[in-house]
């Protein structure tokens, strides 16, 4: 993954389902940092958080 790379989250909690676009803005030592379309704040990405079995991956671009 490089930066400028677009994902699809799809996260499952308490039988709700949610999805977000998130853009990759930053890669570093602690791991990815990802923006949320139209959010202000970053998520930071380590390899647990892509392991989640709640958390499904899809890149579409970049």
């Amino acid at each position: 993954m490089k930066e400028g790379t677009k994902i699809i989250i799809t996260a499952n909690y308490a039988g709700v389902e949610k999805k977000a676009i998130l853009e990759c803005v930053k890669i570093d030592n602690l791991g990815t940092w990802f923006k949320r379309e139209g959010k202000r704040n970053l998520i930071l990405a380590d390899k647990n958080w892509f392991k989640s079995e709640n958390r499904k991956v899809e890149v579409i671009g970049g």
